[in-house]
Parts: structure tokens; C-alpha cells; sequence
């Protein structure tokens, strides 16, 4: 059975390389998406980028990783998926007069084939519409993101919600990752873009 770590363990486990992109002037902080089980201890899914000062807590369904792959001295999942849930402080404004943006996200990890899943996946194939797309660097590697809307609620009564997709390939751990974000606006989660872009690691 998987469950997150305890902040002491999430704050240990993170990479070298998330903690330096967060220097200050960046304004954004790593957050590592991880789980923890008997057999393996601490895995690793991904470590992602956020605004500085975002409060992130477990989404609807936690971490589940079926395989991994030992890189230096840390796990890194190579097939599983997680959610969260984080709370961005908007931009400008004093500490005491924030708002507090709400972003849900999940992240989708399977191995990178020989074949069709050696390929980049689209990351607008898992959005209902596409209102812009385009390509972006995470973690070293070229990854491509979508932005538009997908369906949430009921059958009956559907709801459009704006998203963020984003799709990057690790050749370190032979992964493809995507990442999908939901939130009450489009510019909430394209503002996120350069957090993901400067505080990725995927190994």
C-alpha cells in the first residue's frame, strides 16, 4: 500500500537540482509528488514547480506506482499516477490581502517504448477543446503543452473547465510524463507554465 510521505520526507527526498532552480528571484519553489511504501520506502513521480509561498495537499486519489527504476539513490516511479490539490497565491498584493488561486492537477507516468510510446504524447488529446498549444522545456527535456477546456460534472449536465495539459519525455528514467491542471481560469494555469518550466526534475 502507497501513501504520501510526511513533509520531512518530501523535503529530503527532493533533488539538488529543484532546490537550486528555486533560488531566489525565481519566485517559485519545488514540489515533490511522491509516495512511500515497505518494500521500496520513498518513490519518486515527479518534482513540480509552483509559485513560492503555494500550499499543496493530496488530491482525491493518492499516489499509485506499479513500477520503478533506481536512479543514483532515489526511486523514480516508471509507471503510476497521483493527484493533488494547491492553493497559488495570486500575484501583487500584500501577504495579508492574498487570494488564494485553486489548481487541481494529477500526473500520469507509463515507460517510454521502442515504438508509438517512444513518441512525445500530444498533450491536447486529452483536452474536450484547444484554445492554444505549444512547446516548452521541462526538466532539460522538450515537452509540449495545450491549454483549452475539459468536461467535468455529470453526463447530463456537463461542465466546461479550463485546463492545462503538458507531456514531456525522460530519457534519464525512460517515462513519459504528463501533467493536467484544472483551475477557475485560463490565465491561472498558463501563469503556471514558467514555475514548470524553472523547477521541473523528472530524475
Amino acid at each position: 500500500m502507497f501513501e504520501p510521505p510526511d513533509p520531512g520526507t518530501r523535503a529530503r527526498a527532493a533533488p539538488e537540482a529543484a532546490r537550486e532552480a528555486a533560488a531566489p528571484g525565481h519566485e517559485t519553489a519545488p514540489q515533490l509528488l511522491a509516495c512511500k511504501s515497505f518494500m521500496m520506502g520513498t518513490c519518486n513521480l515527479l518534482v513540480i514547480g509552483l509559485p513560492a509561498g503555494s500550499r499543496v495537499q493530496s488530491g482525491p486519489f493518492p499516489p499509485e506506482v506499479d513500477r520503478w527504476r533506481l536512479r543514483g539513490e532515489v526511486n523514480w516511479a516508471t509507471s503510476g499516477r497521483t493527484s493533488f490539490r494547491a492553493f497559488v497565491p495570486s500575484a501583487g498584493g500584500s501577504p495579508a490581502r492574498r487570494e488564494w488561486l485553486r489548481v487541481d492537477g494529477r500526473v500520469e507516468i507509463e515507460p517510454q517504448g521502442t515504438r508509438a510510446s517512444a513518441a512525445l504524447a500530444d498533450p491536447a488529446r486529452v483536452l474536450s477543446s484547444v484554445v492554444r498549444q505549444g512547446e516548452v522545456t521541462l526538466g532539460g527535456h522538450p515537452g509540449r503543452w495545450a491549454s483549452g477546456t475539459v468536461r467535468r460534472g455529470s453526463l447530463l449536465r456537463p461542465e466546461a473547465a479550463p485546463a492545462l495539459a503538458v507531456s514531456v519525455l525522460c530519457p534519464g528514467t525512460r517515462r513519459r510524463i504528463r501533467i493536467i491542471m484544472e483551475a477557475d481560469a485560463e490565465s491561472t494555469l498558463e501563469a503556471l507554465l514558467p514555475h514548470l518550466e524553472a523547477c521541473l526534475a523528472c530524475h
